[in-house]
């Protein structure tokens, strides 16, 4: 069984937004969220729940299979 890692989803999420030059506002207005709550799961006091990594996914154009994960 693979489950998804929720203490890396934040962070991870920072890095690959900061790979493509994305800003959290513009990120969040793309996904429709508030740039807070990605503020929030980048630094780690938050996990996104699963709708928002959805709009994320969408937002930038990956796929919810990478999402980190750890197997077990």
């Amino acid at each position: 069984m693979i489950r998804i890692n929720p203490d890396a989803i934040g962070p991870a999420l920072g890095e690959l937004r900061q790979l493509l030059r994305i800003s959290q506002r513009d990120l969040a207005t793309d996904a429709g969220l508030h740039s807070s709550q990605l503020s929030y799961w980048e630094r780690g006091l938050r996990t996104p729940d699963i709708s928002s990594l959805v709009k994320l996914a969408h937002a930038l154009g990956y796929d919810l299979a990478l999402i980190p994960r750890e197997d077990t």
